[in-house]
Parts: structure tokens; C-alpha cells; sequence
């Protein structure tokens, strides 16, 4: 039996066809959009949330269980990770997950019980695979492994997660150096105009710990050179820098800091473009969805009426 196009076109199988592809696209360029518009709003405002400070150990007794069991060990093991790990864990911002309060064996033991708890997993599970006893613990070793290495990719993520935002707003509290300078200020005097009745953030955070090592007596250049050690953000290194030369040099800090605070307004403008760039090829898709079922949706009546008619 030859197909008849044309009575298939006139159909109301053709019709339902066409209502569900303009239903689909717009459903497909809504989602596109929404989904965008949420990762805005979360990306520009943080809720406040009550978060347990406890370590992580304290909160699973299963891993506090497995460090106290490992202890000898993690006692073996731990002086070739906890540096690094605990180096990544300050960049991080000392997450809350862990622990806001964890020493860098706390640290390693959290990551290393883990890392255990999933050998244990991977073996439970690979048991109900068939696999011979060298091929269970092989692969229950790999997920343990596989886990640690996770973990700490995720801890690399949060760091730079965090630099990002450091770097982000760093140049909004040069602006407020730069015209509290102007008014007869001192630089150590900027940190707290910055963070008083302010909602905390990373920087905020960061120039309160400068602030209060200050107070405590501890030299400037320390002071600042220790706040760029703890974030290691672009930024604040590169003015950071520029403030111990001018320090060291005797210039006037304030010039140097008016310079600074120019040019990274100049990089935040140019990085605003190129995120304005990157959004327009965001929604060339979404659009051109919408466009289509547009098209389609008042096109798509006139054309059946053409065919019922009997022009073709």
C-alpha cells in the first residue's frame, strides 16, 4: 500500500504531530531558561543556613570508628598526604563539612576513613558480581582509592570555587580603599571600613583574620603576605605585591593602590564582556527554539488550510 502524503498531511495524525513538536520546543526552550535564570540567582545570593560546626568525624560515628581503628595506620601513612591536604583545605576555605575547626591530621583522617569506607562499600558490592576473590579486593581497592582521589578533586574545586569569588570581589573593596585613602585613612584602617555590617564572605572573612593579626601586633608586610598565602587569589596577589614594594620602597601606598584598583576595574570590565559574549551563544539555542515554534504554531493552521482546500 503506496503512503499518501498529502492525506496524511490533511490528517489529524499530522495535526497532534505538530501541536506536540511546538509543545516539546517550548518546553525544551522554557527549561533552557529556567534552568539559567536559577543558576543566576544562586550564583548572586547566598541563604543563611544554621551549619553544625562539629568535625565530620564527629558526626559519622563510622568514620570516627574506623580512624580510632587505623590509627597505626594513618600514623604511617599521613606525614606524605596531610600537608597537601590540609594546604587545599585552608585554600577551600576550611569547609564546613570537615570541619571549620580541623587540624591536618583531622583532615587526612577524614579523607582516609572515607577513602576506607569505600573499599568496604566496593567490596560488598563487587561480591554480588561473580568475580574471584583477587578480582573483588583489586576492584574494592581501586573505589578506595577512586574515592580519596574524588574527595580531592572536590576540595580543588571548592578552593577555586572560592578564589573565584575572592577574586570577584576584591576590586569592590579596592574602590572603598581608594576613597577612604583619599579622605586621610591608613590602609590598615581600610579592612575594617570594609567588613563592618557586612553580610561574610571570603574576602570579608579573609580581611577580618588581616585585621586581627594586626591588632595582634603582627608587622604589616607579614600580615599582608599571610593573607595572600591564604587565598592565593590573582588579584590580591598581584596588589599585594604591589603594597610590600611600595612598603619597602617608601612610595605612597595609596598611589599604588589607585593604580591597582584601575586596573583590575579594566580586567572586570573585559571579563564582564567576554561573560556577556559567552551568555549570547547560551541562548541561540532556547531562541531559535522558540522562534521555531512560533513559526510553527501560526504558520502551521494557514497550512493546513491551504491542503484542505485543494491547492496541492
Amino acid at each position: 500500500m503506496d503512503f499518501n502524503y498529502q492525506e496524511f498531511l490533511k490528517s489529524p495524525n499530522f495535526i497532534a504531530l505538530l501541536v506536540l513538536l511546538c509543545v516539546l520546543c517550548f518546553s525544551f526552550a522554557i527549561f533552557f531558561m529556567i534552568r539559567q535564570r536559577i543558576k543566576d540567582i544562586n550564583s548572586g545570593i547566598k541563604f543563611e543556613k544554621s551549619e553544625d560546626t562539629r568535625l565530620m568525624l564527629d558526626r559519622y560515628p563510622l568514620l570516627r570508628l574506623i580512624s580510632k581503628t587505623l590509627t597505626p595506620f594513618f600514623d604511617e601513612v599521613a606525614p606524605r598526604f596531610e600537608d597537601d591536604l590540609y594546604a587545599k583545605f585552608k585554600l577551600a576555605g576550611r569547609p564546613g563539612s570537615i570541619g571549620g575547626t580541623a587540624t591536618p591530621r583531622d583532615v587526612f583522617d577524614t579523607f582516609g576513613s572515607i577513602a576506607i569506607a569505600g573499599i568496604f562499600a566496593g567490596f560488598f558490592v563487587t561480591l554480588t558480581m561473580g568475580l574471584n576473590l583477587a578480582g573483588v579486593v583489586a576492584l574494592s581497592i581501586a573505589i578506595g582509592v577512586l574515592t580519596y582521589f574524588v574527595m580531592s578533586a572536590w576540595l580543588d574545586g571548592e578552593a577555586s570555587k572560592r578564589q573565584t569569588k575572592i577574586d570577584n570581589e576584591f576590586p569592590f573593596y579596592l574602590d572603598l580603599s581608594v576613597m577612604a585613602l583619599g579622605a586621610g585613612a591608613k590602609v590598615e584602617d581600610t579592612f575594617d571600613l570594609y567588613t563592618a555590617d557586612r553580610t561574610p564572605t571570603p574576602l570579608s572573612e579573609e580581611l577580618n583574620l588581616v585585621s586581627g593579626e594586626l591588632k595582634a601586633s603582627v608587622p604589616f608586610i607579614d600580615a599582608m603576605l599571610n593573607f595572600n598565602g591564604r587565598t592565593q587569589a590573582f588579584s590580591v596577589e598581584r596588589t599585594v605585591t604591589e603594597i610590600v614594594n611600595s612598603r619597602e620602597a617608601g612610595t605612597p601606598v595609596a598611589q599604588v593602590m589607585n593604580i591597582a584598583a584601575k586596573d583590575l576595574r579594566e580586567a572586570r570590565t573585559n571579563n564582564a564582556e567576554q561573560m556577556g559574549e559567552k551568555l549570547k551563544s547560551k541562548i541561540i539555542l532556547p531562541s531559535m527554539m522558540m522562534a521555531g515554534s512560533a513559526m510553527l504554531l501560526i504558520l502551521g493552521p494557514a497550512f493546513i488550510e491551504i491542503l484542505n482546500s485543494d491547492v496541492l
